[in-house]
């Protein structure tokens, strides 16, 4: 089956400065809007780090979890970010695919998390009535992590973590601009056309 190469992508200020014409316009329409000051302020503020965030992230990948790179192999999509993480992707709603540019969101999976090994503790006089899990990460230098948290706190953490942190979504615009390899950007279009 038809398999392209992997496809990186690089900085492009051409790409940021499309993306900065929205924002632009719409931080034009906030501050003309009449409301109180104590509004505007905010609102002006938090469009202006969206703003920063998505054109670093997307147009600029300046950002660590910018993706640089998009590889497809054995009919998986996968992602590299600036980090050098690996991610599995599945498509997320429909895809714009285009010759000039292609807009991509994907659902992500991290592939290359660090070892956890989680070992429970028996319930000691010292600690307490309540449960302890220890934790111990294991680095890539080899430097062991041993956290000690209670499983209330754990489970705690965790009920918040899915609720608010949501599905791990990344978004890609690619371009003529930002693809480092024509051919292979050629490649991948005719590859999500067809396996969609």
């Amino acid at each position: 089956m038809f398999n392209p190469t992997k496809l990186e992508l690089k900085p492009s200020i051409s790409v940021a400065t499309v993306l900065a014409i929205p924002c632009i316009a719409t931080l034009i329409l906030i501050i003309s809007v009449q409301l109180p000051i104590a509004f505007v302020l905010p609102l002006v503020c938090v469009h202006l780090f969206l703003s920063y965030r998505f054109i670093s992230t997307v147009a600029l990948l300046s950002l660590p979890r910018s993706i640089q790179a998009i590889q497809i192999e054995n009919q998986q999509i996968y992602l590299v970010d600036k980090g050098n993480q690996r991610f599995l992707a599945q498509p997320v709603g429909k895809s714009i695919i285009h010759p000039l540019f292609t807009f991509l969101s994907f659902e992500c999976e991290h592939l290359t998390a660090p070892l956890t090994i989680q070992k429970s503790l028996q319930n000691s006089p010292a600690l307490g009535a309540e449960e302890s899990n220890e934790i111990i990460d294991i680095t890539d230098n080899g430097e062991i992590v041993s956290n000690i948290h209670s499983s209330k706190t754990a489970s705690l953490l965790s009920y918040f973590r899915n609720r608010f942190h949501g599905k791990n979504t990344r978004h890609l615009i690619i371009c003529k601009y930002n693809a480092l390899n024509s051919s292979a950007f050629r490649r991948l279009r005719v590859w999500l056309k067809f396996n969609q």
